[in-house]
């Protein structure tokens, strides 16, 4: 369903500039697809979606946002969605939140103790954000309203570790096979 503006532009469905999109990145055709990628930025699209849209047609800056929002997400990632991802996403996305529920499973610097049980007065872990009151008791990690929330800025630097790690120079991938080569002698 195409809609007029007010300048006289029309509107689109998703559906439709994500067909436009497709289009403009296979004919190289950059302001309709910069056009079309404005556009569907302001379409209410889950993170699994956007990822996918990303990857099919190259839209990197779609990445770690929708990374962010899956870490931060409670719910366990649905069956249907990892199908969409695709196994080397769901690998790494499990990793990163692995590590953001890892992270957030630190006490809040008012239960630390000293050696002597005294109140700890150092601020370990100021990128917290706590929420209602201090974690729950060690076990399975199942979500909790009472669980620290970790901040977007530290989940982002996890999902920048786990998607786009820093190359490794040819040095050190040099030392690293050099390690694994037997050394002729006996154990």
């Amino acid at each position: 369903m195409n809609r007029v503006s007010v300048h006289g532009d029309i509107t689109k469905s998703r559906e439709e500039w994500t067909l436009l999109l497709s289009i403009s990145t296979r004919f190289k055709m950059e302001k309709v697809r910069n056009r079309a990628i404005r556009e569907i930025t302001l379409f209410e699209l889950d993170a699994v979606d956007r990822i996918v849209l990303a990857v099919n047609h190259d839209v990197p800056a779609w990445l770690k946002p929708a990374y962010v929002v899956l870490c931060q997400r409670e719910e366990p990632i649905r069956e249907e969605e990892a199908e969409k991802l695709g196994l080397s996403v769901m690998v790494k996305l499990a990793r990163a939140r692995e590590s953001v529920r890892d992270l957030s499973q630190v006490p809040a610097p008012e239960t630390l103790k000293g050696p002597f049980g005294q109140q700890s007065s150092i601020e370990c872990y100021p990128s917290f954000e706590w929420e209602v009151g201090p974690p729950g008791p060690p076990g399975p990690r199942s979500p909790s309203p009472k669980q620290p929330k970790l901040n977007t800025a530290h989940v982002e630097r996890i999902v920048t570790e786990v998607f786009w790690p820093p190359p490794r120079s040819p040095r050190s991938r040099r030392q690293s096979f050099d390690s694994l080569a037997p050394t002729g002698k006996a154990l």
